[in-house]
């Protein structure tokens, strides 16, 4: 389950926390309202992919680069997936971190396609069960 989604300077979200209850939770307000860039920022978080094309395309305008973090619970245990980017949309770090008598600790860091159980994206699928496209 998501319990909590950071989001700073991704699309029109310059500084956004969203703690989430358990059950369904719907976001609602007026078009232009940052509604599906929430969406897209839990995916970049979660699997380094969001809908909108190019990550340059993400970070928010004037903006020295974005950051999104989501807290999620999984099996009793609870991890955070944390992605950031330059102002030209370069990946600048990737992380899964899970919570451990109290502290974060990481499990793994970047984007390493060549070895892909070493990719945050491949051990967040593995973690929830599910991918991207899932």
């Amino acid at each position: 389950m998501i319990e909590e989604v950071r989001v700073r300077n991704f699309l029109s979200h310059a500084g956004t926390d969203v703690k989430l209850d358990e059950g369904v939770n719907v976001f609602v307000g007026p078009n232009g309202a940052g509604k599906s860039s929430m969406i897209d920022a839990i995916t970049f978080a979660l699997f380094g992919k969001h809908m909108r094309g190019n990550n340059v395309n993400v970070v928010r305008k004037g903006a020295p680069g974005a950051e999104v973090e989501v807290r999620f619970t999984v099996g009793g245990s609870t991890y955070l997936a944390a992605r950031g980017l330059d102002s030209a949309g370069k990946l600048v770090h990737a992380e899964l971190r899970r919570m451990d008598d109290g502290y974060w600790k990481l499990m793994v860091a970047g984007e390493r396609r060549k070895v892909e159980a070493e990719a945050v994206s491949a051990q967040v699928e593995r973690v929830l069960g599910i991918g991207f496209k899932s």
